[in-house]
């Protein structure tokens, strides 16, 4: 139809020009002339415009097909971690009550209602996160400050705790509830392991892009088939799955025997607000 009405209009202005020869031919006799010498231009030219329309419908609903999946699984990965993250919440606080029991058992009643208040101090840090994956190293420092005090209640205040940490480090942003698991792994499978055991350091840097993080005590060595991607307890394998989740592989962990301890390296991207 397109074709017809570009070739009728066509004719009609060669009649109407002052071109010699064609003004004596009829109309009808100019269109079908023209039609024929042209159908193969016309031909081709009307599939193009029909393969080139579809490739461009077809392109922007491809499009649109990948954006719809790429937010639902950003939906999918940010409730993942929602639920890691939440997972963390119970087993933390098992384990403080663990450490609060331990010194109800042995009638130490003064330092049992001061754990109990410091502890509902941590949990009102916890719960004022609410959806937040990444906080400022400021607060997780603050929290872990919190959790470390309530333990070495539990050791007596023999534990000797040094944290480093480096300048201009305080927009740095990182998971929250990162290093709460790493340390209570450092003290339950550390510290209390060992009678003379006392040592936890904790050192962070930035190193280039990186935000590095160095975690030592001096428990009891690693066995020498330790996998740090085949544990079992929750907090430890929940980070490790958190961390794969946010970084894919753009994060580095190890677990090293070092200096009559165990030495943790964990390696993130460098985040600011």
């Amino acid at each position: 139809m397109i074709v017809c009405f570009h070739l009728l209009l066509y004719v009609i202005i060669i009649k109407l020009s002052p071109i010699p020869g064609f003004q004596e031919q009829p109309i009808a006799t100019l269109f079908i002339g023209l039609l024929f010498s042209q159908f193969e231009w016309y031909f081709l030219t009307y599939w193009a415009l029909m393969l080139g329309s579809y490739a461009v419908e077809y392109y922007q609903k491809f499009r649109e097909s990948n954006l719809k999946a790429a937010q639902l699984d950003s939906r999918l990965t940010k409730s993942r971690l929602m639920a890691l993250k939440m997972q963390l919440h119970p087993h933390f606080l098992f384990n403080t009550l663990h450490t609060i029991s331990s010194l109800v058992r042995q009638d130490e009643k003064k330092k049992s209602i001061s754990m109990l208040s410091e502890m509902g101090d941590l949990l009102r840090i916890v719960l004022s996160q609410n959806e937040e994956q990444f906080i400022k190293l400021t607060s997780e420092l603050e929290f872990i400050k919190k959790y470390i005090a309530l333990e070495e209640k539990r050791f007596k205040n023999k534990m000797n705790v040094q944290i480093e940490v480096g300048d201009d480090l305080s927009e740095t942003l990182i998971p929250s509830f990162l290093l709460q698991p790493l340390i209570e792994n450092s003290i339950y499978h550390g510290l209390s392991k060992k009678v003379d055991a006392s040592i936890l350091s904790i050192d962070i840097k930035k190193k280039g892009d990186q935000l590095c993080i160095e975690m030592y005590n001096d428990g009891p060595p690693l066995s020498e088939n330790f996998n740090v991607f085949k544990v079992e307890g929750i907090g430890l394998a929940n980070t490790i799955e958190r961390l794969s989740q946010l970084y894919q592989d753009q994060y580095i962990i190890k677990f090293l025997n070092i200096k009559n301890g165990v030495l943790v390296k964990l390696n993130i991207p460098y985040q600011i607000k």
